[in-house]
């Protein structure tokens, strides 16, 4: 090696700051390479300029030295050697390489430095993400701005004045008269006005949608729901599309709904009282304001809005506001329509949101759903818009704890002014698509992420796939450039370009893989998950592991992680509070799903970051690095799983309970034949207890203090279509209180509703289930989890386990069946039924789905006293139906592959109606065996139609207060309701 060639290495060396010494000690690794060893023995194998090929020493060098730093890839300049070749302290037997930083202290310095960097970075990220909040204004602002003291107002009276307001409640009516009290004082409050017109309705919708929810298909009917509406236009406005803005006043079952939503219809509320009084600075189109009354029943009444108000046919645009928790940060996580997204955020002051939020609600990740999907063009409207929603504090979502004293103060002052803000660009907008008479694409999607609230980056799809696939195409081609330039050969670019690609594939597999495999071996060794926590706090394991796996990861990626930190980690958090309804599936899948959540959020965040510069301060360290953080993580996990509370009352278990009373029509009772009210009895009663998340229900709660009672597999369909996420355990009804024993058995009870109850089963207090048999394809029963904390145990007692429950399960039926032909309790005409009022034969006029047997009409009606929610489940060789023109089956053919073999199709029912009864008609084919009266299939009933019906009464009972009586502080009812069951074969 001569001096020139010696120096070139040097400077190379020196360029990446790994010399200490020099010196002549070469890595065993470089000499290993046959180009190498030749270049090294004086051989020109290695051409480069004068004889030498620095770019392949400086490789090998380089990734001897590290694997985590880049090296710089060029040959140093000729002067650089003259420089270095004439120093004459710098001779041959000096060099020697060292993989250590050039001092002692240097790494730790930049290692400190570089910590307390990335934290102010991260703790700016988190302040301005989550904390920051505009000061909220009193209520003596002036009339023309936006007021949260105000707004409160409407949220008090909503939640603490009305209470509850979910469809079939006495409070919803009571909610709807009082929004239209508060419009109709809007509208009046400048009633002297020329420039402004103002115009209030009340619109009732009864109408159906077929749906999909989670991937299942079904019928939403619905009937007298109520819509308010107000609309602001502008003088000379008349005839522009207009800007709609709406949210729900109707609140879940089992919540007052402070945040979700009456905190948006507060803020709507007080946003049309400013515009009204505003002189100046209206928007440049007319703005709708509305307030659905039932969007918790999966948005019918926003349906019926769109389909029959006379309004929907003026709108241009829309904004729909929703609530996931009362702990702030409005992020926009729907949109339809690239322009309605990019001109919010230009007049918002502070926008949130992020494409990431919309794909976890397309993955349904998330089972929940608004009125956007009414709305929007991608789905079962014609418009384009936006879908805003307060997302942090999902603990208190649709429970008890959802009240005005857990909302984020300065929250309702934040969407107000990004509203006022927001709608004048989106007015702009729409009025210069309407003078030009040209419509911009309501269906095109944006990728868009804000910058800590202070701007939002978004451009459409079709920009995003040339945007995102340049560099890609670029870096592929820059191992061709070097070879037309510089003269490197082709397949060594290639190779180092492949073996980069793969550190930063193996850094994202590492980082989600190793935290997901960690949370997997927890479940299946200690018997538990760890989603059960509905708070922030036991993620060390996660976090730890996911810095153990992303040890590869290259420096360039890092510098610019910490920027989308922010917007990963608030929809993690979101995802983490959520797991508390998520379902309860499989323990596993559920665990490693928030083991690869938090290793993407770490990547992005500190351990993306951090790891490139631990790798350079601490060189030779990684696997005592490795080895203290996967020992951390397997400690926290284990220290969470022995210590720590899963539940608490302010971070509770989600539970649903259903008080499950099987009616069947009493034949000793004549039919009422004045209004053809059919006497009802009841067969037998149950309490179906059941979690919505991932840890067994028996891990919770002390089971021995309920009596078990067969299952019928019916006892949650009411909650359809989210059945499926449910597992828990049927019960017996507790038995009743001494006093309430004896009034019981006196008489036949009557509740405050008015409706009879079974006095000898109360008494009793025996709640068996039983099976219909009519040989229906019925859902299988939800498994009772075991009460073992490992799998191990549990597989040596199932054996135990299953022999107990047959005997349990054999006492209660003939309990029940003891008690039923006892007391053969009738429950009186109030029970809700089904029943066929009269039939016709009709034409088969281009049905496909019709033989050549024809059809026939079958007009049937529902009977409940009260307005309710159901479920109607309708088996059969349907062809047409009243309820919608589409005809899905919620379920494939019991006999696969058998076109004829009868088809399940499930209708949600919602009613308002004071009208009892509910007219339907169904259209079947007609029966092959006419003369015997009876369907080829064996089932009882001329036209092989088998009817369902399950009526809910959320009256809160006697029975189910001592129900939750039995159940642990930490449990919140996310659902309860008395179910009237009942089938009929036609």
């Amino acid at each position: 090696m001569d001096s020139n060639e010696f120096f070139a290495v040097n400077v190379l060396l020196a360029r990446n700051r790994k010399i200490t010494k020099l010196g002549t000690a070469w890595p065993v690794t470089c000499r290993q390479s046959k180009c190498q060893r030749g270049f090294l023995q004086g051989s020109s194998r290695c051409p480069y300029h004068d004889g030498f090929d620095l770019l392949k020493i400086e490789t090998c060098l380089c990734s001897h030295i590290s694997t985590s730093v880049p090296c710089i890839r060029a040959a140093p300049a000729r002067s650089e050697f003259a420089d270095m070749a004439g120093d004459p302290g710098n001779k041959p037997s000096d060099v020697k390489v060292s993989s250590h930083a050039s001092s002692p202290g240097g790494g730790w310095s930049m290692l400190v430095i570089s910590c307390l960097i990335l934290g102010a970075s991260l703790r700016l990220a988190y302040h301005h993400t989550f904390r920051w909040v505009p000061a909220p204004k009193p209520d003596t602002a002036g009339a023309a701005e936006f007021s949260e003291q105000r707004a409160l107002r409407h949220v008090h009276d909503l939640v603490n004045g009305i209470g509850d307001r979910q469809i079939s409640s006495p409070g919803l009516p009571l909610a709807t008269k009082y929004m239209m009290e508060q419009v109709r004082a809007i509208a009046d409050s400048d009633y002297s006005r020329s420039d402004l017109e103002v115009q209030v309705d009340l619109e009732t919708v009864s109408g159906a949608v077929a749906m999909s929810f989670t991937g299942i298909n079904f019928t939403n009917a619905y009937r007298h729901l109520d819509n308010v509406v107000l609309k602001v236009t502008p003088k000379g406005l008349q005839g522009y599309p207009a800007v709609l803005i709406s949210s729900h006043y109707d609140s879940a079952v089992c919540s007052k709904g402070a945040s979700d939503d009456a905190s948006q219809v507060a803020v709507m509320l007080e946003l049309a009282r400013t515009l009204v009084h505003r002189k100046d600075h209206l928007p440049a189109t007319p703005v709708i304001f509305l307030w659905t009354g039932g969007e918790e029943a999966i948005s019918p009444a926003g349906n019926g809005w769109a389909k029959y108000s006379k309004h929907y046919k003026d709108v241009g645009a829309f904004i729909n506001l929703e609530s996931m928790g009362g702990g702030g940060v409005p992020i926009i996580f729907q949109h339809t329509g690239a322009w309605v997204l990019s001109a919010f955020a230009s007049g918002t002051p502070h926008p949130h949101g992020c494409r990431v939020a919309q794909d976890i609600f397309d993955l349904h990740l998330i089972p929940a759903d608004s009125d956007f999907r009414m709305f929007s063009a991608r789905h079962y409207g014609s418009l384009p818009g936006i879908d805003i929603a307060f997302v942090l504090d999902s603990t208190a979502y649709h429970s008890y704890l959802d009240t005005p004293e857990r909302m984020r103060p300065g929250n309702l002052q934040e969407m107000g002014e990004a509203l006022l803000g927001g709608i004048s660009p989106v007015a702009q907008e729409l009025a210069r698509q309407h003078m030009a008479s040209a419509r911009k694409d309501p269906v095109e999607r944006a990728v868009f992420f804000d910058v800590l609230g202070y701007f939002m980056v978004a451009y459409p799809d079709s920009l995003a796939y040339t945007i995102h696939n340049v560099p890609l195409a670029l870096m592929m081609a820059s191992p061709l450039v070097q070879t037309f330039t510089e003269g490197r050969p082709v397949g060594p670019g290639y190779a180092r370009l492949l073996a980069s690609a793969m550190r930063g594939l193996m850094t994202i597999l590492g980082a989600v893989g190793l935290p997901a495999l960690l949370a997997a071996a927890r479940v299946l060794l200690l018997g538990r998950g760890a989603t059960w926590h509905p708070k922030c706090m036991a993620v060390g394991s996660s976090a730890a592991s996911s810095a153990v796996g992303s040890q590869p990861l290259d420096s360039w990626a890092a510098r610019l992680s910490f920027v989308g930190a922010a917007c990963v980690g608030l929809y993690v958090v979101v995802l983490l509070e959520r797991m508390a309804m998520s379902g309860a599936g499989i323990t596993v899948l559920a665990d490693v799903l928030m083991g690869v959540l938090h290793g993407a959020t770490l990547l992005a965040s500190s351990c993306g970051a951090l790891l490139p510069v631990l790798a350079y301060a601490i060189p030779g360290g990684h696997k005592r690095i490795t080895a203290t953080l996967l020992g951390f993580s397997v400690l926290l996990a284990t220290w969470s799983h022995m210590s720590m509370q899963p539940y608490s009352p302010t971070a509770p278990k989600r539970v649903v309970v259903n008080h499950f009373v099987f009616d069947e029509a009493d034949p000793a009772a004549p039919t009422n034949q004045h209004d053809q009210i059919i006497a009802m009895r009841t067969v037998n009663e149950s309490i179906a207890i059941a979690g919505v998340d991932s840890t067994a229900l028996e891990q919770a709660i002390d089971v021995s203090k309920f009596t078990r009672a067969p299952t019928m597999g019916r006892e949650h369909d009411v909650v359809f279509p989210l059945t499926d996420m449910l597992r828990g355990i049927v019960v017996q009804p507790p038995v009743r209180r001494p006093e309430e024993r004896s009034t019981a058995a006196t008489a036949p009870a009557t509740n405050s509703e008015g409706t009879a109850g079974s006095a000898a089963t109360s008494a009793a207090g025996v709640g068996s289930g039983s099976s219909s048999g009519s040989g229906q394809a019925a859902p299988s029963p939800s498994p009772a989890p075991s009460q073992a904390r490992t799998p191990w145990t549990r597989w040596f007692g199932a054996h135990q386990q299953q022999r107990q429950q047959r005997e349990q399960e054999a006492a209660a039926a003939a309990a029940a069946a003891a008690a039923a032909a006892a007391q053969g309790a009738a429950r009186g005409p109030a029970a809700p039924f089904v029943q066929l009022q009269g039939v016709e034969p009709v034409g088969c006029e281009g049905r496909a789905e019709c033989d050549k047997h024809g059809k026939t009409r079958l007009h049937m009606r529902i009977y409940s006293e009260k307005p309710y929610w159901g479920i109607l489940n309708i088996t059969g060789r349907l062809v047409d139906w009243s309820f919608t023109r589409e005809l899905a089956a919620a379920h494939a053919p019991s006999k696969p592959g058998s076109p004829t073999a009868p088809r399940t199709h499930i209708v949600r029912l919602t009613s308002q109606d004071p009208d009892p009864s509910w007219h339907f008609w169904v259209d079947v084919e007609a029966p092959a065996t006419a003369e015997s009266g009876t369907a080829a299939s064996g089932k009882r009933g001329q036209w092989d139609v088998h009817v369902e019906l399950s009526i809910v009464d959320l009256t809160r009972t006697e029975v189910l207060k001592d129900v939750l009586a039995l159940l642990p502080d930490y449990m919140a009812e996310t659902w309860l309701s008395t179910v009237h069951h009942s089938h009929w074969d036609i």
